[in-house]
């Protein structure tokens, strides 16, 4: 409690002695992190998803379609959910009917909610840590400048060890994010890929092989929970085509809502777990640094 008091009467006491154009200078720092922070998590993203949703709006269309094909080098770019559509379209191109649109249109949007939902997350994340870090680094100049104590490189470390608490995140985010998804996003693309082919007959070996469901399967060891059942229940499916001839397409296109179901379970549990991951970030990289500092101050002016 003592602490605390303490942190807050120093904390105002430094805010007093701040002139304007420092200020002035703090603003802009903060405006440019906010730039920097916005270059890390673009709109284009966002936007490259929903021109693809409405794409899928249009395809029924026989102009979207045509443009479609005369456009594909300048087809918004979007995950692995392009490959996918485009694959799909190749598909209409043989059959002659679109197949698998709506899912693929549920699947997407599924996405782009997700999407909304963790820049929002992950801003507020940068935003806090950025303000947190701002805060410890006027407090900690203009505190020992007005107890007129000396400022070295020591007590400066807590501004490093928060600017390397920000990578941290940042890294450990995309790897999680990574290692979360990748097992479900592949089960997803060569699943829709396999029914769009298996729908209109041919050579099981050919759709097979064709679709990329091989590596799925072959590296399945360390997939556990939902997405494992789902990748078992697969291959089965696929060693009945193959060795009875039971063509799985009432099989495949059954699969597709529960792969939903755990795509949707699977984006909840990450947004939990990133915000996790803040909360850690936070108190190891900026409090805790923040605590020691405030220690050590009190310490050198007791010595005082």
């Amino acid at each position: 409690m003592v602490v605390l008091f303490a942190t807050c009467g120093l904390m105002s006491l430094s805010l007093a002695y701040l002139p304007n154009r420092l200020w002035e200078k703090i603003y802009a720092i903060y405006t440019f992190l906010i730039k920097l922070l916005r270059s890390k998590f673009p709109p284009s993203s966002l936007s490259l998803g929903q021109q693809l949703l409405e794409l899928t709006l249009g395809i029924e269309t026989p102009a979207v379609f045509n443009q479609l094909q005369r456009d594909v080098v300048n087809f918004p770019d979007y995950k692995f959910f392009t490959r996918v559509f485009l694959d799909l379209q190749r598909i209409k191109t043989q059959m002659g009917q679109n197949i698998l649109i709506p899912e693929f249109r549920k699947a997407l949007v599924l996405d782009l909610k997700f999407e909304t939902k963790m820049k929002r997350s992950a801003s507020e994340a940068y935003v806090q840590f950025v303000v947190t870090g701002s805060f410890t680094l006027i407090f900690m100049l203009f505190s020992r400048r007005a107890l007129e104590l000396p400022l070295g490189f020591f007590e400066l470390l807590p501004i490093l060890i928060s600017g390397i608490g920000i990578l941290l995140y940042h890294r450990a985010a995309h790897w999680l994010r990574h290692r979360h998804f990748q097992k479900i996003d592949q089960l997803f693309e060569c699943l829709v890929r396999l029914a769009a082919l298996s729908a209109g007959g041919g050579d099981c070996q050919s759709h097979i092989r064709n679709s990329q469901v091989l590596p799925l399967l072959q590296n399945k060891e360390k997939i556990t929970g939902r997405t494992l059942f789902l990748i078992t229940r697969l291959e089965r499916s696929l060693e009945l085509w193959i060795k009875m001839g039971v063509r799985p397409v009432p099989e495949l296109f059954a699969m597709l809502p529960q792969v939903d179901s755990e795509r949707e379970e699977l984006y909840e549990r990450f947004l939990k777990l990133s915000s996790l991951l803040a909360f850690l970030v936070m108190g190891i990289f900026f409090l805790l640094p923040h605590l020691f500092s405030l220690f050590f101050l009190l310490d050198g002016l007791l010595r005082d």
